[in-house]
């Protein structure tokens, strides 16, 4: 993903530190590793082996 993508996420005040989210189908957990810097906290969820 692009670094624009990731500015715009925290341009809405989204997963900044203090804040929770739920990341239902991470997949491979690409948004949770990207944005962990900017301090929020992330819970990860994958549906069914598939994934794997």
């Amino acid at each position: 993903m692009k670094k624009e993508f990731y500015q715009r996420i925290i341009d809405r005040k989204l997963c900044l530190e203090g804040q929770s989210f739920l990341d239902i189908g991470t997949g491979t957990g690409v948004l949770p590793r990207n944005m962990y810097q900017y301090g929020a906290k992330y819970s990860c969820f994958i549906y069914g082996m598939a994934a794997f």
